[in-house]
């Protein structure tokens, strides 16, 4: 499996297939199926691979249970099937968990009615591979809630995106990280005028492009590593650039489509919250449906759905409202841990488009995906994260439909190329060899079994060894620290505190892979450490506002702008 290291220059001009505007999961996944086929395809971001909503939601590969009370059949259906596809081909990445749902989250619905649902959404789309053991302890709080128990899968969803970028770099796709799209080139040789580079301030309104061009044929993109320019002739471009959509979009006159809900997360202490099952439930504020999650050696409690109004150029981040929200129903549901700020490691929070944004928004508004063509320019954006293959593989059917190429069966194939563990000679477990390999493939297994099992030993207070920081800085597209503590290793947001303790000791092992001058190094620790101050910190709640009673904490969400 090739690494994320694209030797494709970007000065000049290029010519290529199919040009991918953006790198999320939507255009990681077409940028991988038209590598497959044999295209010259080139995928372009212009921050870090899955910096936006594909690094930041709840880590969930589900059906969406609470689907089933809507009566959404289809849409239940569809993710059960694309949650099995990516539990079978991604073992390593998604982890089958067992889920626990209490009978007074049900709406009202009789027991028995509930306990036929569940068991007929554990049989949608096939069976989960591995199942999970759903009679064993949940924990000494969660015992006690009254429930019924079903199975679904967790992820790594940064680690998803990345390993499916790799597999298109393997099939000879090219892959670049913060190159910027400037504006649409239209055919002929004419381009849309941008109201500055795409996607870098410009208004989110509609704009008025004058007259109607050509077709879009390509684009004008910055290397933001180097500062040079190039011009992209392609057959196809795609706009997979998520919650940003609508802007690339209005440079060739469609009109705004998208609005946005805001899922905000707390990262827990496993400790403060012991579980060996997820539990799924409804906050007896909003009705919504909120989750705790075991991810990664902590706890994920989420997530919001607040109507986000802030502009798109400010990452959006959780308030203090929302996490009273979060504490709230914690604490209702395990009063006795008595869960608190002092307990909270990090925070996150994403964008979910909702399409259409003229309907009334809350958690259960559409999940439908947006998938339109527009003077030649073909956009996919909205969805959730496990409907991925599924949209991907629609897109290219399109992408294929215009270059005149016969496609294979593609439901027939895998989500993911099969990976195996060699048969003998692991020096690790082979839980860890399965994780290393299905997030850095198998030229990371190889180099691991080379250098022994001491080469996994964590560093201090940290759950990373530094082969894998060494690892994930080489050859994962790195270009800022953040990139490398946030979305490869993970370790920015499962315990960020012990990660800046941990920056002296880093500093030699991350200068010396990405040949950084001790100056670039100090100003990247320190920008480092502001971004996870702004965006991944708790806002100002009291260590005693957490200890009040159920129902105290959450009053301040109903003054957000939710429906």
């Amino acid at each position: 499996m090739a690494e994320i290291r694209s030797t494709l220059p970007l000065r000049g001009s290029q010519d290529v297939d199919v040009l991918i505007v953006g790198g999320g999961i939507l255009g990681a996944s077409v940028f991988r199926h038209c590598a497959q086929m044999g295209l010259r395809t080139l995928l372009l971001e212009k921050g870090d691979f899955a910096s936006g909503t594909s690094s930041r939601s709840s880590k969930l590969v589900h059906g969406g249970l609470h689907y089933l009370s809507q009566v959404q059949l289809r849409l239940a259906y569809e993710s059960c099937r694309d949650r099995t596809r990516l539990a079978r081909s991604a073992p390593g990445l998604v982890d089958v968990v067992p889920f626990r749902l209490p009978f007074d989250s049900m709406g009202g619905v009789p027991t028995v009615v509930a306990q036929v649902g569940v068991r007929a959404y554990e049989r949608m789309g096939g069976r989960l591979p591995g199942a999970a053991d759903l009679d064993r302890p949940v924990g000494p709080w969660v015992d006690r809630i009254p429930g019924m128990n079903y199975s679904d899968g967790v992820t790594d969803d940064a680690g998803m995106v990345l390993r499916v970028l790799r597999e298109g770099c393997a099939a000879g796709g090219h892959a670049r990280n913060f190159a910027r799209v400037d504006s649409l080139l239209r055919d002929p040789e004419g381009t849309a005028p941008p109201a500055g580079p795409i996607g870098s301030g410009a208004p989110d309104e509609d704009r008025d492009h004058g007259p109607e061009q050509g077709p879009v044929r390509g684009a004008t993109v910055t290397d933001l590593r180097t500062g040079s320019t190039c011009r992209i002739q392609a057959r196809v471009v795609v706009n997979a650039t998520g919650a940003w959509a609508d802007r690339l979009r209005g440079t060739v006159g469609g009109a705004r489509r998208l609005s946005f809900l805001r899922g905000s997360h707390l990262v827990l202490r496993r400790e403060a919250l012991p579980l060996n099952h997820a539990l799924v439930g409804r906050h007896p504020t909003s009705g919504q449906p909120i989750y705790l999650v075991p991810w990664a050696g902590v706890t994920l409690v989420g997530s919001t759905a607040v109507q986000h109004l802030a502009r798109l150029d400010e990452p959006p981040v959780i308030d203090a409202a929302e996490a009273a929200y979060l504490l709230d129903w914690v604490n209702l549901v395990a009063p006795e841990a008595r869960v608190g700020p002092r307990d909270v490691l990090s925070t996150f929070s994403g964008l979910r488009a909702i399409v259409d944004g003229g309907q009334a928004l809350s958690h259960d508004a559409s999940r439908a995906a947006l998938i339109v063509e527009e003077a030649g320019l073909l956009t996919i954006t909205g969805g959730k994260l496990t409907l991925f293959p599924s949209l991907a593989e629609e897109v290219t059917q399109r992408i294929a439909r215009r270059l005149d190429r016969r496609l294979p069966r593609l439901p027939r194939r895998p989500v993911l190329d099969p990976v195996r563990l060699p048969e003998d000679g692991l020096p690790v477990s082979e839980e860890t060899a399965l994780r290393i390999l299905a997030r850095y493939g198998e030229a990371a297994l190889e180099d691991l079994l080379s250098a022994g099992a001491a080469a996994l030993q964590a560093l201090p207070g940290l759950s990373a060894s530094l082969w894998e920081v060494g690892w994930a800085a080489r050859e994962g597209g790195v270009r800022h620290l953040d990139d490398l503590l946030l979305r490869r290793l993970r370790i920015g947001l499962t315990d960020p505190g012990a990660t800046a303790r941990a920056l002296p000791a880093l500093r030699e092992p991350v200068r010396a892979h990405l040949g950084w001058e001790e100056a670039r190094w100090d100003a990247e620790a320190e920008a480092y450490r502001e971004l996870i101050r702004s965006q991944h910190s708790l806002p100002g709640l009291a260590d005693e506002a957490s200890e009040s009673g159920p129902g105290e904490l959450a009053v301040g969400y109903g003054r957000m702008r939710t429906a």
